[in-house]
């Protein structure tokens, strides 16, 4: 590379302490003369770093032959690999700029080259037909679905081919007839080291589903609890404030991404296919156990959460003049009565299901 050097020969100053300092004054100016006049002439300096790239990717197989795994009830199993394609390579650059102070030198420029990986693939669970997939494991981690781009068969007798597979295999792909499994469309691969991780699935499937007296066919009713909990019913996404700009869940803690009331009220209808009413739990809160001095009231868990798309109300009331649940260890008691929105949104959505809705109202007693 070439070089560009600046001499300069003239006595500065005396001997001594202020030569001293002549003499450093002289050199940094040089210095940052040649700095500014190579950047003028040769442009800004520029720089690339890149990450590590996979030459080959290797998809571990399932064995052929290996014996479909037959779920009663519900269970954890961890399924074969049954199709994979081919890995995925995506480039992602960006430039970051340094120096150029003032407007005066030019700048630095480095260039970050970062590869990444994803794959499509599908993984065989058990024999069908499954009622759903409760929860996933990768790497013996929660693994939440709804996160990434993956499909469910639940393994009957009539499915189709998936569409993904289908296109890869120039439309000769099998509907794997009465097998349960899972696609996954283009996993990022980054968080578990460039590789399929180690998955693990929670099966559920009814029992005996021909036999009209085993217990899912004969149920026809139902209690819906906990009966306590602001949003716990509620059918749309609330989310609160948790400070520094996070924005927590309130009532979305599932693998499926939709609110935990109707991830169950789904479960329910898939495992009873007889249910045809549901009794709906909801408590206030008593405060004393003298009945003569008792006061029923809606309670909350806290005074000062700020939720969205609406905020906490029943009866009329507002958050701040319901009742505060008490504390243990500085956490609620118990959980606050359910909103009248969320309240109506359950309901709204069991009539949906074409069930019949009974009101229960509950007495949960707060008394430190």
């Amino acid at each position: 590379m070439a070089q560009l050097i600046l001499s300069a020969g003239a006595a500065v100053g005396k001997a001594g302490i202020g030569a001293a300092i002549a003499r450093t004054v002289a050199t940094t100016a040089a210095s940052y003369a040649a700095g500014v006049a190579e950047r003028l002439i040769f442009g800004p300096r520029k720089r690339t770093v890149e990450g590590p790239r996979l030459e080959s990717f290797s998809v571990q197989a399932s064995t052929e032959g290996a014996p479909v795994l037959r779920v009663y009830g519900r269970a954890r199993v961890s399924g074969q690999l049954i199709w994979a394609a081919n890995f995925k390579e995506t480039l992602s650059q960006t430039t970051e700029t340094s120096g150029g102070k003032g407007g005066r030198l030019a700048s630095a420029k480095t260039t970050v080259k970062e590869y990444l990986y994803s794959l499509s693939f599908a993984v065989g669970l058990c024999e069908g037909e499954i009622d759903r997939v409760a929860r996933v494991w990768a790497d013996g981690k929660p693994f939440d679905l709804s996160k990434v781009n993956a499909r469910i068969y639940q393994g009957t007798d009539d499915q189709t081919p998936d569409d993904l597979i289908n296109a890869v295999e120039g439309g000769a792909a099998p509907g794997f007839r009465g097998l349960a499994y899972i696609v996954f469309e283009d996993l990022p691969l980054k968080d578990f080291g460039n590789r399929i991780p180690q998955l693990s699935f929670e099966i559920e499937k009814s029992l005996a589903e021909d036999d009209p007296d085993n217990l899912e066919n004969a149920l026809t009713a139902l209690t819906i609890i906990p009966g306590s909990g602001e949003f716990v019913y509620a059918t749309t996404k609330i989310t609160r404030d948790g400070g520094d700009g996070v924005t927590l869940s309130e009532n979305v803690n599932n693998n499926d991404g939709v609110t935990d009331f109707s991830a169950a009220l789904d479960a329910a209808g898939s495992a009873l296919p007889n249910l045809a009413a549901a009794s709906l739990v909801v408590s206030w809160f008593g405060d004393d156990l003298r009945a003569g001095h008792c006061k029923l009231r809606p309670g909350v868990e806290t005074l000062d959460k700020t939720t969205l798309p609406y905020d906490w109300s029943v009866n009329g009331l507002s958050r701040a003049g319901a009742h505060l649940a008490s504390r243990i260890n500085g956490a609620p008691a118990y959980g606050g009565t359910p909103a009248d929105r969320a309240v109506i949104e359950a309901i709204a959505a069991m009539k949906a299901m074409g069930l019949a809705v009974m009101f229960h109202p509950f007495i949960l007693m707060d008394v430190p």
